[in-house]
C-alpha cells in the first residue's frame, strides 16, 4: 500500500516545477512577440472610395511582396466585370443626362438591354443576337463606337456610378477579346474592386519588415478604421484628384472632393495620430491634368481663384489638406517636430511613379519614427 501511495508532497513539488518553468516559457515567447509586433513597420492606407488605396497595395504587392500579383488569369474574371459595369452605366447616362440630346442605335440599345439581362456573362461569352452568335467584348465595343457613348463620357463628372476606367479597358478590347487573353499588369493595375474589410500585406525594406493594411474607404466601412489605430508608423492617405467635380454614390448631394477633406480632418485630428507622420498622395494626377483643362476648379472650390492650369490648381488642392492638418497639430498643442505631412504627386497605376514617392517619402516620413529599426 505504501508503494502505491507513493511520496505526494515530492510529486506536488515536482509539478509545480514543471509548472512554473511552463509559465516562464510562455511569458518569454509573448515577450518575445510582442517584442518582435512593436519592431514591425505598419503602415496605414486610407483614403475615401475609388481614391486608389487597392492600387497602391497592389504596387506594393509588385515592388516589394513575394506573392507579387497572383496568376494573370485569376484576375480575367475583374477586367470582364469592369468593361460591362462601365459600359451599362455610361450607356445609362446617355438616357439620364439632360446634356446630351442624342440616343443609341435601336440595335445598340437592344445590345444594352441583352447586357442587362445577363449580368453573369464574360465578355468572352458568345450569345445569339440577330440571328446570328455574337461575341459579347463585340457588342461592347459596337455600342462603344455609338456618337452618343462618346457625347456621354465629356459629362463623366455627372456619371457618379462610373467608377471602373471603361476608356482605358475599350482602347484595348480587341487584344482583351481574344481567346488565349491573359491580362497584363496594366490591366490588372487598372481593374477596379471595392474592397470591403481589411486586406494585408507584408514585406521586407531593409531588412526590415513592414506591414501594409487597406481598409475599404466607402462609409460603411470606416467604422472598421478604428480598430488598426494602434501601433500605426506611417498613415499614407489617398485622395482622388480627378473626382472634384463628381459626388458620392452614398449621397448624390456630397462632394467627393468634399468627403475626402472630412475624412482627413476626422484623421488628423485623432488622437491616437498625434504623432503619426501622414503621407499624402494626391492620386490620379494624370486624370486631373487632362481634367482640369476643361472642367474649372470651381465646380468644387468656388474661392479658386486661379487658372485652369495643372500646376496652380493641384496647389491649391494640396494647401487646403496642409491647412486642415496644420489647424489640427495647432489645436493638439503637441510637439510639431513630432508628426509632419509629405504631401505627392501620384498615378498609382504607374510603378515607376509610385516607387519613386515611396523611396522619397520612407525618407521623409521614417526618418524619426523608424531610425531605431535600420529602416533608414
Amino acid at each position: 500500500m505504501g508503494n502505491c501511495a507513493g511520496n505526494p508532497s515530492g510529486l506536488a513539488a515536482e509539478d509545480r516545477k514543471r509548472m512554473l518553468k511552463h509559465n516562464e516559457a510562455v511569458e518569454l515567447a509573448l515577450m518575445q512577440d510582442a517584442e518582435q509586433e512593436q519592431s514591425i513597420v505598419k503602415i496605414l492606407l486610407l483614403g475615401t472610395g475609388n481614391s486608389g488605396k487597392s492600387t497602391i497595395l497592389k504596387q506594393f504587392k509588385i515592388l516589394h511582396s513575394d506573392q507579387g500579383l497572383g496568376k494573370a488569369s485569376d484576375h480575367k474574371l475583374t477586367v470582364s466585370m469592369n468593361i460591362i459595369r462601365g459600359i451599362t452605366v455610361v450607356a445609362q447616362g446617355v438616357a439620364d443626362l439632360e446634356e446630351v440630346t442624342i440616343s443609341l442605335s435601336p440595335r445598340n440599345a437592344k445590345i444594352i438591354s441583352l447586357l442587362r439581362s445577363y449580368p453573369a456573362l464574360s465578355v468572352w461569352s458568345e450569345l445569339e443576337f440577330e440571328g446570328k452568335p455574337e461575341q459579347i467584348a463585340m457588342l461592347c465595343k459596337e455600342v462603344w463606337e455609338d456618337p452618343a457613348m462618346a457625347e456621354t463620357i465629356k459629362y463623366e463628372g455627372k456619371l457618379s456610378m462610373l467608377e471602373v476606367p471603361i476608356a482605358y479597358f475599350m482602347s484595348h478590347i480587341d487584344r482583351i477579346a481574344a481567346a488565349d487573353y491573359e491580362p497584363s499588369t496594366d490591366d490588372i493595375l487598372q481593374a477596379r474592386t471595392r474592397t470591403s474589410g481589411v486586406v494585408k500585406i507584408e514585406f521586407l525594406i531593409d531588412k526590415t519588415q513592414c506591414r501594409m493594411l487597406d481598409v475599404g474607404g466607402q462609409r460603411n466601412e470606416r467604422k472598421k478604421w478604428i480598430s488598426h489605430f494602434d501601433n500605426v508608423t506611417a498613415i499614407m492617405f489617398l485622395v482622388s484628384l480627378s473626382e472634384y467635380d463628381k459626388f458620392l454614390l452614398e449621397d448624390s448631394t456630397v462632394n467627393r472632393m468634399h468627403d475626402a477633406l472630412e475624412v482627413f480632418r476626422d484623421i488628423v485630428e485623432c488622437p491616437y495620430f498625434e504623432e503619426t507622420n501622414i503621407i499624402l498622395f494626391l492620386n490620379k494626377k494624370d486624370l486631373f491634368e487632362e481634367k482640369i483643362k476643361h472642367v474649372d476648379l470651381r465646380v468644387c472650390f468656388p474661392d479658386y481663384t486661379g487658372a485652369n492650369d495643372y500646376d496652380e490648381a493641384v496647389q491649391f488642392v494640396e494647401t487646403k489638406f496642409v491647412e486642415i492638418f496644420k489647424a489640427a497639430k495647432e489645436q493638439q498643442a503637441v510637439d510639431s517636430m513630432t508628426s509632419d505631412i509629405y504631401p505627392f504627386q501620384t498615378m498609382a497605376t504607374n510603378t515607376k511613379n509610385v516607387e519613386t514617392v515611396f523611396q522619397l517619402s520612407k525618407h521623409c516620413v521614417f526618418k524619426e519614427n523608424l531610425r531605431s529599426t535600420g529602416l533608414i
